[in-house]
């Protein structure tokens, strides 16, 4: 098939580089973008399962260069339709450095799920991390050029850690072929492990958080569409297919959901929430990846779909906030009064992350119970239940709240709405939606057959969501109205992990050199200034002048040179064994 020939991926990065120089005028640039991203789509959706470009070799290793299989089929999917969404939300207001930078991260995260070796695999994952950092670097702000240098030295950082582990375990034949490692991480094998902490680094698990919460945030409101996409559900990808069944991250993932939870509801600032609940749906999709079934890992690829489209509705529901009330902080909700549809749209992407029946968050989440189910883990049951109801109060309810009760600022009736935007919003609830209601249609892409009688849709299973979502719901407006949380304008700094980094790492390492500043004054007063006296001692009876009557020092010049002469004759002797 004459499709299989040319990786779509770099279609998107030739496009990211080439467009921009093309095409000056910002309408032609904005449309150039968006009918670029529908063909990569359409691409994507029409290329058949198999491996192709094969026969390249590096480090006496052959590459598949592209290969095709269901579940990276399905994330590719994902990754060009939320393209195609988001270059129509930024037409009118298309940013060269900006759109052509999430571009190439689009086609560097395509090259990612189409890479059939490790080696290409880190290859494409490198090129994320720099054109995201050219993506933070497009808005030319302070805040944003320091997040860039940031983000850039820990995602370097991690895919040299990736590449070193890709390194160790290529050691033997055929070992850089994509396939199940959580046997080697088992087993101790250090190639293995590295990969597998490059790759937790990237997907922000704790305590390597504070990276999404704040590149994420001080990025432009279309930037911060874009980034919620690509590196962490790339990294999502990389676990699912090289560490699925590695119980450790059970755990992990449920640390990940809690934290979250807990973070996103200590903000007021709805960009800054919204980045710490991306945290909170990576953690679900962790815990599926660690439990290591077929119906988790097909849980894992509806999950990840579902959340990279209402996530970025999300995001552009906020960014509209923000661009609306020109305040970086998206705080004032009142502004959705005078929207209505988009506050039907971003209200839709809430409920979908929220797990709400008849979205496509409910679909995801229900194979994740039912997985749970059947290999009877029900500690972990409730804590994923209790990690959603948690989600709908700090989205849908914080979010209805602060539409009703805000304040609203002078002639904001005056304010109108893109029509590409609205146009992107309606499409991203529209998938939403759809997938929600017609979740069998949407079965067929998935990488495992899905079992005849299973139905997501049952009277336990949604009578269960809809108690529960009721009950965080009551709770949160009693705890809001009884405590006056969110009550400030303004958002307020929240000590995260980066605590450990930047204050307490530092607190270290001052402490060290403290003590090596104080071993070195005692050793200077002590040792040092003593052997400083002996010799000073030593060289004053030498050189001073001999005086009639003095013997003692006439001995003592005779004698140090003549016990230097013995000194060097022994050591000769000894040295050379005569």
């Amino acid at each position: 098939m004459a499709l299989t020939y040319f990786n779509p991926a770099w279609l998107l990065m030739i496009a990211g580089i080439l467009i921009p120089v093309h095409f000056r005028l910002r309408s032609m640039l904005g449309l150039a973008y968006v009918v670029i991203s529908i063909l990569t789509l359409i691409w994507v959706i029409l290329l058949p399962n198999g491996e192709y470009l094969q026969g390249y070799s590096l480090l006496d290793h052959d590459l598949i260069i592209f290969k095709i299989t269901k579940t990276s089929k399905m994330f590719a999917i994902a990754f060009a339709l939320m393209l195609v969404m988001s270059t129509i939300y930024t037409m009118d207001n298309a940013k060269p450095l900006e759109v052509s930078s999430a571009m190439f991260s689009a086609g560097s995260a395509i090259g990612v799920v189409f890479s059939g070796d490790l080696i290409t695999l880190s290859l494409y994952w490198q090129l994320i991390a720099v054109s995201s950092t050219l993506l933070l670097w497009s808005k030319r702000s302070v805040e944003s050029r320091k997040s860039a240098k940031k983000y850039l030295l820990l995602h370097l950082c991690g895919g040299f850690v990736m590449f070193m582990g890709v390194i160790l375990f290529s050691q033997a034949p055929n070992a850089i072929e994509i396939t199940d490692l959580a046997e080697y991480v088992y087993s101790g094998d250090c190639g293995a492990i590295l990969i597998l902490i490059g790759t937790l680094l990237s997907a922000g698990c704790p305590p390597f958080t504070r990276w999404i919460s704040e590149t994420y945030t001080v990025a432009s409101p279309s930037g911060s569409v874009f980034l919620s996409g690509f590196m962490t559900k790339s990294a999502i990808y990389v676990l699912l297919i090289l560490f699925a069944g590695l119980h450790f991250l059970i755990y992990l993932g449920l640390l990940m959901i809690i934290y979250g939870v807990v973070y996103s509801l200590l903000c007021a600032d709805q960009r800054k929430a919204l980045s710490y609940l991306i945290v909170n749906q990576a953690g679900f999709m962790v815990v599926c990846i660690g439990l290591g079934s077929e119906i988790s890992a097909n849980a894992v690829c509806i999950m990840a779909f579902a959340n990279i489209i209402y996530s970025a509705l999300l995001y552009m529901g906020m960014g509209l906030v923000a661009r609306s009330s020109k305040n970086e902080q998206a705080i004032n909700m009142g502004i959705f009064r005078f929207m209505p549809f988009e506050f039907i749209c971003t209200l839709i992407g809430g409920l979908g992350i929220s797990m709400f029946p008849l979205t496509s968050g409910f679909i995801s989440k229900a194979l994740l119970l039912s997985a749970l189910n059947e290999l009877g883990i029900q500690w972990v049951y409730i804590l994923v239940l209790a990690g959603t109801a948690g989600v709908f109060a700090s989205v849908v309810v914080r979010f209805i709240y602060g539409v009703i009760h805000a304040p609203l600022e002078k002639d904001l009736k005056t304010i109108k709405t893109p029509l590409n935007i609205k146009i992107a919003m309606g499409l991203m609830a529209l998938v939403t939606l759809v997938v929600g209601i017609f979740p069998k249609y949407f079965y067929s892409f998935l990488p495992y057959d899905m079992d005849v009688n299973y139905k997501a849709y049952n009277y336990h299973s949604v009578v269960e969501i809809l108690e529960l979502l009721a009950f965080a719901g009551f709770i949160f407006v009693f705890v809001l109205k009884s405590t006056k949380l969110f009550s400030s304008k303004e958002d307020h700094e929240i000590l995260d992990f980066d605590w450990i980094w930047a204050k307490g790492l530092l607190t270290i390492i001052a402490l060290i050199i403290t003590i090596y500043e104080n071993i070195s004054r005692y050793i200077n007063r002590r040792i040092i200034q003593n052997i400083h006296k002996i010799l000073d001692t030593i060289l004053t009876n030498v050189a001073k002048p001999h005086v009639s009557g003095s013997v003692w020092n006439a001995k003592i010049t005779a004698v140090i040179p003549i016990a230097m002469i013995l000194v060097m004759l022994i050591f000769f002797l000894f040295t050379h064994k005569i």
